[in-house]
């Protein structure tokens, strides 16, 4: 009797931890469900495609979108990690999913400097510069007269992108400018940059290694992961 007792005791405790194992796995689910607006799309531009090579070793430059608090509202962020002072950036390039092609542009007042100071620009270059083999929808031309404007080594900015879409189904997000496969053959890269000023060519372009973003994991599939593993634990308990 008291050996059955003490094995109804044992399972007892073994079903508490298993609930509150079950528990945090659902929480974990839902809080990666809920961090969607926060799954950042990020570019690290470290191959050089055509031309001279900028001095150093790569990164380059970085390039991020991310949501705002305000629905189909973007914003990119921009950084030069050239290490010539000598080099600058003459044109920054980015591709978007199909429904956002010719539609997305500058919001205005929205440009920001946060290193040094860059710009601003107003409006985007719907036939960027570059080669035929790396074509991409959208450029940002910079001054390349040796001014303040011009976009420097180290120097850093931000922008808001909008979209003149209207549908619910269109409007602008963050995955508009991730893709893992370039939308057109000759887009081999998602984002890329014109370099001028390299002491040896003179100019070069770099692109993004591998032609794919490097957000985080998406939370729809956190939640399918927590969900199925919590589910495991369920049915091994059985």
């Amino acid at each position: 009797m008291w050996r059955g007792q003490q094995e109804l005791q044992t399972e007892r405790e073994r079903m508490e931890i298993t609930k509150s194992l079950f528990g945090g796995i659902v929480a974990t689910a839902i809080l990666a469900a809920g961090a969607a607006a926060r799954a950042d799309v990020s570019y690290d531009l470290s191959v050089n495609y055509n031309g001279a090579s900028p001095a150093g070793s790569p990164t380059w430059m970085t390039a991020t979108f991310a949501n705002t608090a305000t629905p189909g509202e973007v914003k990119l962020t921009v950084q030069t990690s050239l290490q010539d002072p000598s080099e600058f950036v003459g044109e920054f390039f980015f591709n978007t999913v199909d429904a956002q092609d010719g539609h997305v542009s500058i919001k205005a007042g929205t440009w920001t400097d946060l290193v040094g100071t860059v710009g601003p620009v107003t409006s985007l270059d719907l036939s960027p510069h570059s080669q035929a083999n790396f074509a991409y929808d959208y450029g940002i031309n910079f001054p390349t007269a040796n001014t303040a404007a011009r976009f420097n080594a180290t120097e850093e900015f931000s922008v808001i992108l909008v979209s003149d879409l209207s549908a619910a189904t269109d409007v602008l997000d963050e995955s508009d400018f991730f893709s893992q496969t370039p939308v057109r053959l000759n887009q081999q890269y998602s984002a890329g940059a014109f370099i001028q000023g390299i002491a040896i060519g003179g100019s070069g372009e770099i692109g993004d290694a591998g032609g794919s973003g490097s957000g985080v994991p998406e939370p729809a599939s956190l939640s399918l992961l927590g969900l199925g593993a919590a589910g495991l634990l369920m049915r091994k308990r059985r």
